[in-house]
């Protein structure tokens, strides 16, 4: 940790950062001042701290601002564009990248040794050429110009070659990319329709299965209804069937003779007789139950009382 630089006793590692910093102001810088302090400039509007030189001295260093920042990348642009301008000088446009320059000598990185062993070679075979005649030189200069010539009427044809090689690769390259291209789209499209096509067919069976379980259920509901009208019916015909076979009787005076007109013209009644007692509840007592007639019973009492009968017509329902 000794190697990061430490301010006021705080170390800070590598990548890492202060938050809420409050820094001393001045409008000047303080003088004397000791190495580790920070503080910022409110004339020079930015943050200076003091470091050890390696003499021992004490250096003041602002830290840059944006517009100084800025201004150093525009200085650096500027002085890079410069050297490169001065690299190319006047290259021709053929001639004036690195790229074109290793294509000229084919790539070869022992293109000036090779050069020089040729030379050296040639000389060897022909020495300084200084014995050779005005017109034996102008005949080497014409063989070595017409080498040259063919070089580079091969070398323009080679290219030519593959130019038109490389734009027809670009050409296919191109076709088989569109092709792919639509046949990505016209599958997409048959998928679509046929998700439409699915997705249509599968609300049309939703909506004829909803349709069918709606009919469903109200069938079964109109036959729950109907079967409940129909018990309901029934029910109340047992009741009137039930009701006309009994009838009951509730005397309003006390007496020893009770006639019991029940009218359910049956010749079988099973009835039942409550006798008022003097605290005024009913019981069953045993009493003397006359049939009078089919629609008629007597009830005869030994002492003077109320009486409650209940009678039921024994007959099927």
């Amino acid at each position: 940790m000794s190697d990061f630089p430490k301010y006021h006793g705080i170390t800070l590692a590598a990548n890492s950062w202060i938050e809420n910093l409050v820094l001393e102001s001045f409008a000047n810088d303080p003088f004397p001042v000791d190495a580790g302090r920070v503080w910022f400039n409110t004339t020079e509007k930015k943050i200076k701290y003091s470091i050890f030189a390696a003499n021992g001295d004490v250096l003041k260093i602002g830290v840059p601002t944006p517009t100084e920042l800025a201004q150093v990348l525009t200085d650096a642009e500027s002085y890079t564009d410069t050297k490169i301008s001065d690299l190319i000088a006047a290259a021709p446009d053929a001639l004036d990248t690195l790229k074109e320059l290793a294509d000229a000598i084919r790539n070869d990185p022992s293109f000036a040794i090779n050069v020089a062993s040729n030379i050296a070679n040639i000389n060897a075979v022909t020495g300084t050429l200084s014995y050779l005649t005005t017109t034996t030189k102008a005949n080497l200069v014409s063989a070595i110009n017409e080498v040259n010539s063919s070089s580079g009427s091969a070398l323009d044809a080679e290219k030519t070659t593959r130019f038109n090689a490389d734009t027809t690769l670009q050409n296919n390259i191109y076709a088989e990319a569109t092709n792919r291209a639509n046949a990505d789209l016209d599958e997409k499209t048959a998928r679509m329709a046929a998700d439409d096509v699915e997705a249509t067919t599968r609300f049309n069976a939703d909506t004829t299965l909803q349709a069918n379980i709606y009919a469903e259920a109200t069938t079964r509901a109109n036959a729950d209804l109907d079967e409940i009208t129909a018990r309901t019916n029934a029910d109340s015909s047992i009741r009137s069937d039930v009701n006309a076979l009994s009838a009951t009787f509730t005397s309003t005076t006390g007496a020893l003779t009770h006639t019991v007109a029940h009218n359910l013209n049956s010749a079988y009644v099973n009835f039942t007789v409550l006798v008022q007692r003097a605290n005024g509840t009913y019981r069953n007592d045993i009493v003397s139950v006359e049939e009078t007639n089919a629609n008629t019973l007597t009830v005869y009492l030994t002492e003077s009382a109320m009486i409650k009968v209940a009678v039921q017509a024994m007959k099927d329902i």
